[in-house]
């Protein structure tokens, strides 16, 4: 049976689902459809560097209000407003 192709974060070529080089990935969908990895709750230390710069470009360029919820997810390091920022 073949192996699923790995499309998420940290994918490169040949990489597979089940390739142990492979980073977790998790993802919430519109619809609520949970799609990830075996590993996709393992800690992200380059998650809280996104969001720092996240933070940074919504302090230099984002509405007054979002400017608050910036500094606040850096303060309480919440994922809240990168979910909410990330989504398309």
């Amino acid at each position: 049976m073949p192996q699923e192709r790995f499309a998420g974060v940290g994918a490169g070529p040949g990489r597979t689902l089940h390739d142990d080089r492979a980073v977790g990935f998790g993802s919430r969908l519109h619809d609520g459809m949970h799609m990830g990895s075996a590993s996709e709750h393992e800690d992200r230390p380059a998650l809280s560097l996104i969001k720092l710069y996240i933070a940074t470009y919504v302090m230099e360029k984002g509405e007054y209000e979002d400017k608050y919820e910036a500094l606040d997810m850096i303060a309480s390091s919440s994922d809240n407003l990168f979910i909410v920022s990330t989504r398309a």
